[in-house]
């Protein structure tokens, strides 16, 4: 009986070498490495207010959007309404309690002719009242921006852009907030 081998030498040398350079050719590229991004914080001293206490209230949505997009931020704009009355008021003592009410905090996306565009909402208010109910002074802030995005980024590169906004959004919040409480509630602001 012979014994028949359907690889020579050769031939079994050639498959391997075309084995290894074929895993070779499939290896993954260098993934570009994730992004970090900066803290969204409030400069400045916060605002000492003669009150006992600061209340956060967030509004719920009466209406879904069609497509929102508060997941794609790596900060969204709900946290940034949350983390100005944390680092931007002091509560020094008094008779009344401010309430911070975040009445829109959201996101949404829309589909263009040249790609996308995600527009952002921030509108709060603050609400001065006494121990007994009533409204004593009040202040407050509606901040938007979008970021246009022509074919189809990365998703690091629309990472990016969002947090971009998201730093826009932080500091025009910062800035009006700020004035609104120096106009409306400077006999609360204590030294």
């Amino acid at each position: 009986m012979t014994d028949y081998n359907i690889y020579s030498r050769r031939s079994a040398i050639t498959v391997l070498a075309a084995a290894g350079l074929s895993a070779c050719s499939s290896a993954p590229r260098p993934k570009r490495p994730n992004p970090v991004f900066e803290a969204v914080n409030f400069s400045g001293p916060p605002f000492p207010l003669a009150v006992n206490d600061v209340n956060v209230t967030v509004r719920p949505r009466l209406s879904g959007d069609a497509s929102p997009a508060d997941a794609d931020f790596p900060v969204p704009p709900e946290q940034i309404a949350r983390l100005w009355p944390k680092q931007k008021i002091r509560a020094v003592g008094g008779e009344g309690v401010l309430q911070y009410v975040i009445d829109d905090a959201s996101a949404f996306s829309r589909v263009t002719e040249t790609g996308e565009v995600v527009i952002a909402v921030i509108q709060v208010r603050m609400i001065l009242g006494t121990n007994y109910g009533v409204e004593a002074a009040g202040a407050g802030a509606r901040v938007d921006s979008e970021a246009r995005f022509t074919g189809f980024p990365s998703i690091i590169e629309r990472q990016e852009a969002l947090h971009d906004l998201s730093l826009d959004m932080a500091q025009k919040l910062d800035a009006q907030l700020t004035t609104s409480i120096k106009q409306q509630l400077g006999p609360f602001i204590r030294t």
